[in-house]
């Protein structure tokens, strides 16, 4: 026959597996629950960062253009006609025997 101390002992150990059964359970349904939430959120934060990279690359070869129109030559020679500048300027030749500059009378 089994003594109190032995029952009590196995009534014991039974309910004290199932509670740490049961609280590995809830353990487990609560990080799951944790990591859904963090997947969902990382996921929306890496749709917006995705858009953003999209955005910039899309600016950077639009800027990337208009530095290749600006240096293209067409345009440089336009905007030097416009301040003035002759594409074949006229030969000047000075005279070896005439003065160009005078030294001032102080």
């Amino acid at each position: 026959m089994r003594t109190k101390k032995q029952k009590y002992k196995k009534k014991f150990s039974k309910i004290s597996l199932t509670k740490l059964f049961l609280l590995t359970i809830l353990f487990l349904v609560v990080a799951q629950v944790v990591l859904s939430n963090s997947l969902a959120t990382s996921g929306a934060r890496l749709k917006a960062l995705n858009e953003k990279i999209r955005q910039l690359e899309l600016e950077n070869q639009r800027l990337s253009s208009e530095i290749a129109q600006k240096a293209s030559l067409t345009d440089i020679l336009a905007k030097a006609k416009e301040k003035g500048f002759v594409r074949e300027p006229k030969v000047v030749n000075l005279d070896r025997d005439g003065v160009v500059a005078l030294k001032p009378d102080l």
